[in-house]
């Protein structure tokens, strides 16, 4: 009677276990969740800030032509004056010549800063791009593991349920065993 009890013991602490194990997995699979849930919420501001990037780079872009443009329009206005006073001989024609030059050599010089500027933009900007790819790529991984969690819950149910059934048909054997003992113990005093 005392291994019957015992493997009844054993079978109901198995069952705890499983339950237990049931439980843990269900834990797992909320943090998996919520995991999941702040990669999608860092992913969609990502994505806003690559746009407002885009939106940043496109206006950059724009200033830089029409900057460009207008240093193009000042150069051509200061060659077509410039020619003006060479034709009329106006006195001091080579001092004029220096100021185009330096003007020339600014307007250079603040392509090449607007240039400057617009590199380290697009790097910035292939930095949050590769930022939101690792986001998507943990976001991704986050959600394989929680499919796998799922899984695993599954599996866990079923053994739970098993070991439930077992446990059940244990306690009839049990209950079965005991009431027959009851009847033999009945004929022997007979």
């Amino acid at each position: 009677m005392d291994s019957k009890d015992e493997l009844v013991k054993q079978h109901a602490k198995v069952a705890e276990d499983a339950c237990a194990g049931w439980e843990k997995a269900e834990n797992v699979v909320v943090e998996l969740k919520r995991k999941l849930e702040d990669a999608a919420i860092k992913k969609i501001v990502l994505e806003d800030i690559v746009n407002h990037l885009d939106v940043a780079l496109m206006e950059c872009v724009r200033q830089l032509r029409q900057s460009r443009d207008e240093q193009e329009e000042k150069i051509q206005e200061a060659a077509t004056e410039r020619t003006k006073e060479l034709q009329s001989g106006k006195a001091g024609s080579e001092r004029r010549v220096l100021e185009l030059q330096n003007q020339a050599e600014a307007a250079k010089a603040e392509t090449l800063m607007l240039r400057g500027e617009l590199l380290a933009q697009r790097e910035e900007f292939e930095i949050v791009m590769i930022e939101r790819d690792l986001s998507t790529e943990a976001a991704e991984n986050a959600s394989r593991q929680h499919l796998d969690s799922i899984k695993k819950v599954t599996k866990l149910e079923a053994e739970c349920r098993k070991l439930m059934i077992l446990a059940k048909s244990s306690s009839s054997l049990a209950s079965n065993l005991s009431s027959d003992s009851h009847s033999d113990g009945g004929r022997e005093e007979n």
